[in-house]
């Protein structure tokens, strides 16, 4: 074959040696292998076709325009189906489902896809349809490769369908609590950093089983993450405070609450959500003063910013009530 088409030999001995780096024999990454490594080995096969058409036009015209068009066509035909694949997130890991059904990523990347989709719809059936289906992906990733990350995910997901749903949702916050409590061991004991929005899911689980005392363990570790002087705290920050506020009020630590909150009112103070949080804190330690004078600002801020329709917000009434 080397002698009688020394061209297609030499394609192929350029694709091997263009491919073997990628080709999964020395792994060095998270995946063994990926189509987009052929891209660059396929290369020889083109300039073979290309010289090979150009030999055919040589001898007729409409023989290599017939070869064209059916390449192009088989080219434009393959482009599509791989454009759907691609269109987006949802239908790339779709695609590496079908391919693997055993694709840990694509359960794991599906599963957080499906709950920030969940958490984002108004309709509470559609909502409830789609968590459900993100708590799927989310077990079954776990299954594959338990590591922290997916650990996360299926916490966050369970936490999502006890918020959804009256029944059944103590056993998941439940089994919520135990899955974050069991990441955050695995980070120690393994030396990994663990991260801010983990913490987050973490107090959300412990705050669901009433764990004051653990709320308040990991509100304050995490925030040790973030500046202590005057900074523009992060969404991740500003609910890490408050619900480890929270967690010191209900665990009896009312003086701490308060001031915690004072602090977090300075850092951001047009969140009216910070000064109805100031305000249970200041009434839970007993000032009923303060309560009141932060419920004020708090229905100030609220009025300014949302208008009319500030009437609407669930939150509302409560600030109303506190303002008197």
């Amino acid at each position: 074959l080397r002698r009688r088409f020394p061209a297609f030999a030499w394609a192929w001995f350029a694709y091997l040696v263009i491919l073997a780096p990628v080709s999964g024999l020395a792994q060095s990454g998270t995946q063994l292998v990926a189509e987009r490594y052929s891209h660059l080995a396929c290369v020889p096969f083109a300039l073979l076709a290309g010289a090979g058409l150009a030999a055919v036009a040589l001898r007729s015209r409409f023989l290599a325009w017939g070869a064209l068009t059916l390449v192009a066509a088989a080219c434009a035909w393959r482009t599509h189906d791989y454009e759907r694949a691609w269109h987006d997130s949802r239908s790339l890991w779709a695609h590496a489902l079908a391919h693997d059904p055993e694709h840990d990523t694509a359960f794991g990347n599906l599963a957080a896809l499906e709950l920030e989709t969940a958490q984002t719809l108004k309709d509470p059936s559609r909502a409830w349809d789609t968590m459900l289906l993100a708590n799927q992906y989310a077990e079954r990733s776990v299954e594959l490769r338990p590591d922290l990350p997916r650990y996360l995910n299926l916490a966050a997901t369970l936490i999502g369908l006890g918020d959804l749903r009256a029944e059944g949702a103590t056993e998941r916050f439940e089994r919520a609590a135990w899955v974050a409590v069991q990441a955050r061991e695995i980070a120690r004991t393994r030396s990994i950093h663990f991260e801010t929005r983990w913490y987050l899911v973490l107090v959300v689980a412990l705050d669901r089983v009433n764990h004051w005392d653990d709320v308040v363990t990991a509100g304050e570790e995490a925030l040790r993450e973030w500046p202590s002087g005057p900074h523009a705290p992060t969404n991740e920050e500003l609910n890490l405070r408050r619900m480890t506020a929270k967690g010191f009020s209900y665990a009896g630590r009312t003086s701490e609450a308060v001031a915690l909150m004072e602090a977090t009112a300075k850092l951001a103070p047009q969140e009216v959500l910070v000064w109805l949080d100031l305000s249970r804190a200041a009434d839970k330690a007993g000032d009923a003063a303060r309560a009141r004078e932060a419920a004020r600002e708090g229905l100030a801020l609220a009025d300014e910013k949302f208008g009319p329709n500030a009437a609407r917000k669930p939150w509302y009434a409560e600030l109303v009530e506190r303002a008197r």
